[in-house]
């Protein structure tokens, strides 16, 4: 389905806005609901940088957020470093 076709479907729904230029990161590994402060040390890692969205309820094995595109590369080579 075409991002035009998606908007369609959800204005069904209400209102849709469309922001460009962001990206979505996802955090994964199992077990991360239960590890405790493992938010805190994705978003201390990546303090400087704004994030406009965090989901969490989803899945326990993902921790997603979505930042400005023009900071990916960034944040992913922040989080590894942190993190392996």
């Amino acid at each position: 389905m075409s991002s035009i076709g998606l908007v369609a479907e959800l204005e069904r729904l209400g209102d849709v806005e469309v922001e460009d230029g962001y990206a979505v990161i996802c955090v994964v590994g199992g077990g991360l609901r239960a590890t405790s402060g493992l938010a805190s040390s994705v978003f201390s890692t990546i303090s400087d940088v704004n994030v406009a969205l965090i989901s969490h309820g989803a899945s326990s094995v993902n921790l997603t957020f979505v930042v400005e595109e023009k900071h990916t590369a960034d944040v992913i080579a922040r989080l590894h470093k942190e993190f392996f």
